[in-house]
């Protein structure tokens, strides 16, 4: 599969418990562009810092951050989140997709948050994104 980040250069990425979607299941991000474009899904930056990371670490940052329910973005970006984050919610909207496995691979993490390492053919297909109401 070929991967819109590119990941030739890190070990194991995807890492090997990750997993292909299952074509059923909807995810939720939040995104800054209505409709979503190619940098709402963006990795994180390249920096110094991203060089000294290790492999598992900057494979993670080559993934995008997905939720498994829009209560669990809610969760952490609304009500626990930093000052900051609580800010990019408001100022974002709540987008879901139902993935499938062409689109990439995903592996859970804690508490509903999902990586996401994004396969070129996602990027290139049609938009697939649908507007969730955030219900503040």
């Amino acid at each position: 599969m070929e991967y819109w980040e590119d990941l030739t250069n890190i070990r194991c990425c995807p890492p090997q418990d990750a997993n292909f979607p299952d074509g059923v299941a909807a995810y939720y991000r939040l995104i800054d562009h209505d409709p979503p474009d190619w940098e709402d899904i963006r990795a994180r930056v390249e920096n110094d810092a991203y060089l000294k990371l290790e492999d598992s670490r900057k494979c993670t940052s080559k993934s995008c951050s997905i939720f498994g329910t829009n209560n669990q973005l809610k969760e952490k970006f609304l009500i626990k989140g930093s000052p900051a984050m609580q800010a990019r919610y408001r100022k974002s909207e709540i987008f879901s997709v139902i993935l499938k496995p062409e689109d990439g691979k995903i592996k859970e993490g804690k508490k509903g948050h999902f990586d996401w390492w994004v396969s070129r053919s996602f990027v290139d297909s049609p938009n697939r994104w649908i507007k969730e109401e955030k219900n503040d």
